[in-house]
Protein backbone atom coordinates (compact mmCIF):
# COMPACT_ATOMS: atom_id res chain seq x y z
CA UNK A 1 0.00 0.00 0.00
CA UNK A 2 1.66 3.22 -0.88
CA UNK A 3 1.66 6.34 1.95
CA UNK A 4 -1.17 8.83 1.58
CA UNK A 5 2.15 11.59 2.48
CA UNK A 6 2.05 14.59 4.93
CA UNK A 7 -1.34 16.21 4.14
CA UNK A 8 0.07 19.25 6.30
CA UNK A 9 2.19 20.10 3.40
CA UNK A 10 0.01 19.85 0.30
CA UNK A 11 -2.23 21.89 -0.73
CA UNK A 12 -5.85 21.69 0.83
CA UNK A 13 -8.91 23.06 -1.02
CA UNK A 14 -10.93 24.95 0.79
CA UNK A 15 -13.73 25.19 -1.40
CA UNK A 16 -15.09 24.24 -4.69
CA UNK A 17 -18.40 25.74 -7.19
CA UNK A 18 -21.25 23.26 -7.67
CA UNK A 19 -24.55 23.79 -8.92
CA UNK A 20 -26.93 21.33 -7.25
CA UNK A 21 -31.06 21.27 -8.43
CA UNK A 22 -33.34 19.27 -6.53
CA UNK A 23 -36.87 18.97 -6.54
CA UNK A 24 -39.22 17.76 -4.27
CA UNK A 25 -42.19 17.51 -2.12
CA UNK A 26 -42.61 17.51 1.49
CA UNK A 27 -45.69 15.50 2.99
CA UNK A 28 -47.32 18.06 5.40
CA UNK A 29 -48.72 15.47 7.58
CA UNK A 30 -51.93 16.09 9.49
CA UNK A 31 -50.90 18.30 12.16
CA UNK A 32 -49.39 20.66 9.81
CA UNK A 33 -51.80 20.36 6.70
CA UNK A 34 -54.65 21.68 10.02
CA UNK A 35 -51.82 24.21 10.84
CA UNK A 36 -52.35 25.66 7.09
CA UNK A 37 -56.13 25.26 6.32
CA UNK A 38 -56.77 26.77 9.40
CA UNK A 39 -54.48 29.99 8.46
CA UNK A 40 -56.14 29.59 4.92
CA UNK A 41 -60.05 29.23 5.81
CA UNK A 42 -60.35 31.04 9.31
CA UNK A 43 -56.91 33.56 9.62
CA UNK A 44 -55.79 31.62 13.08
CA UNK A 45 -52.80 29.40 14.48
CA UNK A 46 -53.37 26.67 16.07
CA UNK A 47 -50.79 25.33 18.58
CA UNK A 48 -50.68 22.01 20.19
CA UNK A 49 -50.68 21.42 23.48
CA UNK A 50 -48.27 18.59 24.96
CA UNK A 51 -51.08 16.65 28.07
CA UNK A 52 -47.22 15.47 29.63
CA UNK A 53 -45.43 18.35 29.92
CA UNK A 54 -48.17 21.24 28.99
CA UNK A 55 -45.92 23.29 26.38
CA UNK A 56 -47.59 24.60 23.60
CA UNK A 57 -45.92 24.39 20.28
CA UNK A 58 -45.83 26.52 17.59
CA UNK A 59 -47.11 25.68 14.91
CA UNK A 60 -48.50 22.66 15.68
CA UNK A 61 -46.85 18.59 15.61
CA UNK A 62 -48.21 16.11 16.04
CA UNK A 63 -46.50 14.66 18.84
CA UNK A 64 -44.36 17.07 21.81
CA UNK A 65 -40.46 16.27 20.77
CA UNK A 66 -39.33 16.11 24.63
CA UNK A 67 -42.22 14.21 25.86
CA UNK A 68 -42.90 12.24 22.91
CA UNK A 69 -46.98 12.47 23.67
CA UNK A 70 -49.44 13.38 20.93
CA UNK A 71 -50.81 17.06 21.43
CA UNK A 72 -53.97 18.46 21.26
CA UNK A 73 -54.29 21.39 18.85
CA UNK A 74 -55.88 24.47 20.24
CA UNK A 75 -56.34 28.18 18.95
CA UNK A 76 -53.05 30.25 19.52
CA UNK A 77 -53.69 34.41 20.02
CA UNK A 78 -51.78 35.95 17.18
CA UNK A 79 -50.21 38.64 18.51
CA UNK A 80 -46.56 38.01 19.72
CA UNK A 81 -43.56 38.99 20.60
CA UNK A 82 -40.27 39.17 18.35
CA UNK A 83 -37.26 37.52 19.86
CA UNK A 84 -34.76 37.49 17.44
CA UNK A 85 -34.33 38.90 13.86
CA UNK A 86 -31.89 38.69 11.25
CA UNK A 87 -31.95 41.27 7.69
CA UNK A 88 -31.27 39.54 4.54
CA UNK A 89 -29.53 41.80 2.31
CA UNK A 90 -27.77 38.83 -0.47
CA UNK A 91 -29.64 37.72 -3.02
CA UNK A 92 -29.42 33.48 -3.62
CA UNK A 93 -32.12 31.30 -4.67
CA UNK A 94 -35.37 30.64 -3.21
CA UNK A 95 -35.93 33.52 -1.54
CA UNK A 96 -39.45 34.37 -0.16
CA UNK A 97 -38.94 37.90 -1.55
CA UNK A 98 -36.09 40.07 -3.02
CA UNK A 99 -33.49 41.25 -0.36
CA UNK A 100 -33.67 43.22 2.24
CA UNK A 101 -35.87 41.07 4.20
CA UNK A 102 -36.77 40.51 7.77
CA UNK A 103 -36.50 36.63 9.40
CA UNK A 104 -38.08 36.35 12.88
CA UNK A 105 -38.28 33.97 15.62
CA UNK A 106 -41.82 35.11 16.89
CA UNK A 107 -43.09 33.71 19.95
CA UNK A 108 -47.21 34.02 20.31
CA UNK A 109 -48.72 34.93 23.17
CA UNK A 110 -49.09 31.51 25.17
CA UNK A 111 -46.21 29.53 22.82
CA UNK A 112 -43.73 27.91 24.13
CA UNK A 113 -41.78 27.94 21.00
CA UNK A 114 -41.11 30.27 18.24
CA UNK A 115 -42.75 30.57 15.11
CA UNK A 116 -40.07 31.61 12.26
CA UNK A 117 -41.91 33.91 9.82
CA UNK A 118 -40.61 37.75 8.07
CA UNK A 119 -40.87 40.76 9.41
CA UNK A 120 -42.49 44.22 7.15
CA UNK A 121 -39.62 46.00 8.75
CA UNK A 122 -36.40 45.34 7.09
CA UNK A 123 -34.31 48.32 9.05
CA UNK A 124 -32.97 47.02 12.07
CA UNK A 125 -32.74 50.46 14.37
CA UNK A 126 -36.27 50.08 14.05
CA UNK A 127 -36.39 46.39 15.56
CA UNK A 128 -35.89 45.15 18.84
CA UNK A 129 -36.13 41.70 20.99
CA UNK A 130 -39.52 42.10 22.90
CA UNK A 131 -41.33 44.27 20.78
CA UNK A 132 -44.94 43.37 20.16
CA UNK A 133 -46.06 42.37 16.76
CA UNK A 134 -49.02 40.69 14.79
CA UNK A 135 -49.74 39.18 11.69
CA UNK A 136 -50.67 40.44 7.92
CA UNK A 137 -52.85 37.98 6.13
CA UNK A 138 -52.97 37.67 2.73
CA UNK A 139 -55.59 38.71 1.18
CA UNK A 140 -55.23 35.42 -0.96
CA UNK A 141 -54.60 32.69 0.85
CA UNK A 142 -53.64 29.67 -0.92
CA UNK A 143 -53.03 27.17 2.28
CA UNK A 144 -48.99 27.75 2.93
CA UNK A 145 -46.92 29.90 4.98
CA UNK A 146 -47.13 32.73 3.41
CA UNK A 147 -51.09 33.36 4.04
CA UNK A 148 -49.32 35.51 6.72
CA UNK A 149 -47.50 38.29 4.19
CA UNK A 150 -45.22 38.90 7.25
CA UNK A 151 -45.53 40.33 10.80
CA UNK A 152 -45.36 44.53 11.86
CA UNK A 153 -44.93 46.00 15.25
CA UNK A 154 -48.19 47.05 16.95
Amino acid sequence: MKPLGDWRNSEIPEEFEAVFEMSYQWNLGEAMSHFLTTMRDHKKFLGGRCPACQRLLVPIRKYCERCLAETTAVEVEPEGILRAFTVVYRVFPNQPRPPPYTIAAIRLKGADTDFIHLMRETDPSRLFAGMRVKPVWSEDRGGDIFDVRYFEPY
